[in-house]
């Protein structure tokens, strides 16, 4: 039978007895280890005298944490378990026990100084993870005491997310050994911060685990650098993401490109492998750019020249895309070509934009070129218009010089509607909205549309009783060009339907042609400005103004089209809920013997043709016109011819027209002035317009527009002759 005082030896605790009294009764081989006396010197001893417990944390108990001393005078610390056994007799008996490393603390001032002032925070827990040691440095990282840190799970510096990981470490550590590894820590107000730690397995004599010895780096500076570091590198890489860049990189002996990217940026459903052979990427590139591409690599290669290139690529889908490409040459040890490595960005929209921005920039000095000309353009065609008109009434019977001036007139008119298209495309003015009745509207419109259409093309419109809210104005001009486009398709004659209807909030106008019809790549294109496929006679801004019109009036026009089946546009407008505005017609009706309301007229026009014309043509009425070719002379010679109107040039050689007016305004009021310029820009009279003496024409007209302008005019005045007198 097994002696229990062997058992008791072999026990690693340290296991004491004391009498009432505290005289040492009984003394374990565990307590010969942790203090150092052996059995027989501490028998019959007071325990005071061999070792005198003081708890780590300042309370009275009994069993806790305590601080004793060893018999060479060191201290450590050591859990002690105070019990009180009563025999039969009454008798009491205290059983202390004590358990600690094996391991003496400040045994040497040396090594205890070492501990505390290491920069690492350096602590030893007891196998089941209770804190035994912790140097100052290690207390500050926690936030507590070293004093008051003792005794604590080390749990309780770790987050609790964190506690599975770090005990899971502990229970591996009791197959001996040690570990590295990073963790995050707790202090003692709640905040947390990264550590570093290494930590070792403490065993006793038997090699028994009896717990760990760690030192503790304080690691959160580090990790919040790796934090916004990788932080920095996922904002790169979004960036490269939006703006479309990769990073790649050649290796010249292995003769690869390479791409962490996997050339993404190419096409967002078709990525290239991460590594492509220099073969297979110049076989993607388009036929037309090989050449420069590899003459670009061998220059880089011998020479060290920064590759910079731009080409085309097609990928799998079968779509090129715009590529620049930048790189620099890096070599080895030795000075030998090792790699370029550089940057790629797809640019297939920043071309289309440039390129758009390039028609735009054509666009714009297209319009200044033509406010620039129209002027000059406008009287050439205003001097010729007069005088075809008076070939025209002095042909009599010869229907071959009626003819010449039907042609010539025409010719004016063609001339008059291309500058115009272009003025308005560059210049387009804001839109009048009102209510219109669309059936009246397209009843009044019809016959213009008919003659543009031309004998050869009949032209149905129907109309459903609608309201819109437009500028009917514009909205001719849209049909006009459309009816023109319509016609040109159809060379032999054919059919265009025009058809109204409401279409919940908006009205539908659908305009559709029997003629040759468009292919897909030609109906993409039918809006972009200049863009024809007329090969004489267009300008390509029919299209583009109809749709710049109709988006300024907050509606829409789209076109759907087939090869040899016809066109259909459909336009859309705001439907109006207000009725109608009445349409003011101005009537023509005067008798024969007053063709023209005034009978002399002064004409301040610096262009010799011009008024020559329109002074010719006027004779055959009988009015006399007095011709002014500068503007610094106009006053003086109407107070000479004292006239009943005024046709007053803007575009003056010496003045200003609109200096003129206020001259001649201030001396007569109400004297009727009608406005000619070639400009077509209505905008330069401002309020003027308002006046009831103020009337306005864009050269080239003919007399009979100058006729209703004057008619409106002498009407407006409520007056039959203006009498001048001299201030």
């Amino acid at each position: 039978m097994i002696d229990p005082n062997q058992l008791l030896d072999a026990v690693p605790q340290a296991i004491i007895a004391t009498d009432p009294s505290g005289v040492i009764t009984y003394w374990n081989g565990g307590a010969e280890r942790l203090y150092g006396w052996k059995r027989e010197e501490v028998v019959g001893r007071q325990l005071s005298d061999v070792t005198a417990p003081v708890p780590v944390h300042d309370d009275d108990k009994s069993s806790g944490t305590f601080r004793v001393r060893h018999r060479d005078g060191s201290e450590l610390v050591a859990l002690i378990s105070n019990t009180t056994l009563t025999n039969e007799n009454g008798e009491t008996t205290s059983i202390v026990s004590a358990s600690a490393p094996h391991i003496r603390l400040a045994s040497e001032a040396f090594y205890q100084d070492i501990v505390e002032s290491a920069q690492e925070g350096i602590m030893m827990s007891d196998a089941d993870g209770r804190l035994l040691y912790a140097n100052d440095r290690f207390a500050d990282m926690i936030g507590f005491s070293a004093k008051t840190a003792v005794g604590r799970n080390v749990l309780e510096f770790v987050p609790e997310e964190e506690r599975a990981r770090v005990d899971e470490k502990r229970t591996r550590r009791r197959d001996g050994g040690s570990e590295q590894y990073e963790v995050r820590m707790q202090r003692a107000d709640g905040t947390r911060f990264w550590v570093l730690i290494e930590a070792r397995t403490l065993q006793d004599a038997a090699g028994n685990f009896r717990g760990t010895r760690a030192t503790v780096i304080d690691i959160t500076s580090r990790r919040e650098s790796e934090e916004r570091l990788r932080g920095r590198e996922l904002q790169l890489r979004e960036a490269q993401k939006v703006a479309r860049i990769a990073s790649w990189e050649f290796d010249l002996r292995e003769r690869v490109c390479r791409s962490e990217e996997g050339w993404g940026i190419y096409s967002a459903s078709m990525l290239l492998p991460a590594e492509v052979p220099l073969d297979e990427i110049i076989e993607l590139i388009h036929p037309g750019d090989r050449t420069r591409v590899l003459q670009a690599l061998t220059e880089t290669e011998l020479t060290g020249r920064t590759f910079e290139v731009e080409y085309r690529i097609c990928l799998y889908d079968g779509k090129y895309r715009v590529i620049h490409s930048r790189g620099e040459l890096i070599r080895d040890d030795d000075g030998q070509p090792l790699r370029i490595a550089g940057v790629v960005q797809n640019v297939t929209e920043r071309k289309r934009l440039e390129d758009r921005l390039q028609q735009a920039e054509r666009v714009s000095s297209i319009g200044r070129l033509a406010s620039s000309v129209a002027h000059e353009f406008n009287n050439i065609l205003m001097g010729i218009q007069p005088f075809a008109e008076l070939i025209s009434r002095r042909a009599g019977g010869d229907a071959t010089i009626a003819n010449a001036a039907t042609q010539i007139a025409g010719s004016v008119a063609r001339g008059k509607r291309i500058t115009q298209d272009i003025l308005r495309f560059t210049r387009t003015p804001d839109p009048v909205l009102r209510s219109v009745d669309v059936a009246s509207w397209l009843e009044r419109i019809e016959p213009d549309l008919r003659q543009l259409a031309g004998p050869r093309v009949s032209i149905e419109i129907h109309s459903d009783p609608l309201t819109m809210l437009a500028d009917p104005e514009q909205l001719r001009q849209v049909l006009s060009n459309l009816v023109v486009n319509a016609t040109d398709a159809m060379p032999l004659g054919g059919q265009l339907f025009i058809d109204a209807s409401a279409e919940g909030e908006s009205i539908h106008i659908v305009v559709r042609d029997t003629g040759s019809g468009m292919s897909p790549e030609t109906l993409a294109m039918i809006f972009e400005p200049l863009f024809t496929t007329k090969k004489s006679g267009g300008n390509g801004l029919g299209l583009a103004i109809a749709y710049q019109l109709m988006q300024r009036q907050d509606g829409s026009i789209a076109a759907e089209s087939e090869q040899g089946r016809g066109s259909t546009f459909h336009l859309r407008v705001p439907r109006s809920k207000e009725m109608p505005a009445e349409t003011k017609r101005t009537s023509g009706a005067y008798p024969i013997e007053m063709r023209w309301p005034f009978a002399r007229i002064t004409l301040v026009e610096d262009n010799e043709s011009v008024a020559d014309g329109l002074a010719a043509v006027l004779a055959l009425d009988g009015v006399s016109v007095d011709i002014v070719p500068t503007g610094g002379e106009a006053v003086s010679r109407i107070e000479e011819h004292k006239p009943e109107a005024v046709v007053l040039d803007i575009g003056l050689p010496d003045i200003s027209g609109l200096v003129v007016f206020d001259r001649i305004s201030a001396r007569w009021p109400n004297l009727p002035v009608l406005f000619s310029t070639g400009h077509g820009d209505e905008k330069l009279l401002g309020d003027l317009l308002d006046r009831p003496n103020v009337a306005y024409l864009q050269k080239p007209y003919e007399t009979d527009a100058l006729l209703t302008e004057m008619r409106k005019l002498h009407k407006a005045m409520e007056v039959g002759t203006i009498r001048i007198s001299s201030s």
